[in-house]
């Protein structure tokens, strides 16, 4: 079993997180470009680290004008999925929440994703969006 440290993000992470994230996406239609690493910055978040690598995360950010927290990226390295890596991210997500609805979109097909949040609880809106990629919004109220 690899020894997978879990820490917040810090500047210094940007670059190593936006190649993440577009590895990650691609299988399953990411709408767009991952963000850039000065957009990486402003986000909150955690990384998983492996061997000095990272090889997961989570960006969020708290929105000021509402009680929510939107759930931006969540991402593992497709060699270090189904170990309980993502439920890690999401546990230090929603504890940061604190209190706030959590929020998250997940492409249709991501059926791991979908799966993953279902389990937590929370609840799916009808999907929207192209044909092609389609996307569903998933919340989950304060508890």
């Amino acid at each position: 079993m690899m020894d997978i440290e879990l820490r917040s993000i810090t500047e210094g992470d940007a670059e190593e997180v936006y190649r993440l994230i577009g590895l990650c996406n691609k299988p399953h239609g990411f709408l767009g470009p991952p963000p850039s690493p000065p957009i990486i910055r402003t986000y909150r978040g955690t990384v998983a680290v492996v061997r000095g690598r990272i090889l997961g995360c989570a960006l969020w950010s708290l929105l000021k004008t509402k009680p929510v927290a939107r759930l931006q990226y969540i991402c593992v390295a497709p060699m270090l999925r189904r170990q309980g890596i993502a439920a890690r991210l999401m546990d230090a997500f929603e504890g940061d929440a604190d209190g706030r609805t959590c929020i998250t979109t997940v492409v249709e097909t991501n059926v791991g994703m979908r799966a993953m949040v279902g389990r937590r609880g929370y609840t799916f809106a009808p999907p929207s969006g192209s044909t092609k990629r389609r996307v569903v919004v998933a919340t989950r109220a304060p508890s």
